[in-house]
């Protein structure tokens, strides 16, 4: 009589078990390595938007766009208005976890009453001139990098990431 050859019922749980314990180690750095990726792209649009800004300062007296209310705004809708930037995802930080883009364009809604028409905070009134150190842009939304930090950028052009403690000049 021929023996046929197969996996016990035992061998084969034993193997998804293990298969299961490999997967629950993988996936947290694999999370993780989606969020730095997607901070990656954040700090790419702040630094978009940095460039926007500079080439609308040149042509406007080395004043960067003054737009909403308030000191800090999330108004920088003249850079996209003005031809200066050529897509509105640029103002959406990937890790944003509610919607910011709608069909309309700036127009946002979200779940949780928040006004914020995009993903950046901005402060108006600056100069190009002015110290490069200050930051000019940043993340309005603390949950965005699970709360590690925010990307900023510069009145100087230079973005960069800032973990959590870190104080915005």
């Amino acid at each position: 009589m021929k023996r046929c050859s197969a996996f016990t019922l035992i061998e084969l749980l034993v193997v998804i078990a293990i298969m299961s314990i490999m997967a629950s180690i993988l996936l947290p750095a694999l999370s993780k390595a989606r969020e730095k990726g997607k901070r990656t792209v954040c700090l790419s649009n702040l630094k978009q938007i940095g460039v926007s800004l500079h080439i609308y300062a040149q042509e406007y007296g080395e004043w960067f766009v003054d737009a909403g209310t308030g000191e800090n705004t999330d108004n920088l809708n003249p850079l996209y208005d003005y031809g200066y930037m050529e897509s509105l995802d640029i103002f959406e930080c990937p890790s944003t976890r509610h919607t910011v883009l709608d069909s309309t364009g700036l127009t946002r809604t979200y779940p949780t009453n928040d006004t914020n028409a995009m993903s950046y905070r901005y402060i108006k009134g600056m100069k190009e001139t002015g110290d490069a150190n200050i930051a000019l842009v940043w993340d309005s939304q603390p949950s965005n990098h699970q709360y590690d930090g925010v990307n900023c950028l510069y009145v100087g052009n230079d973005a960069r990431w800032c973990p959590r403690g870190d104080t915005l000049k």
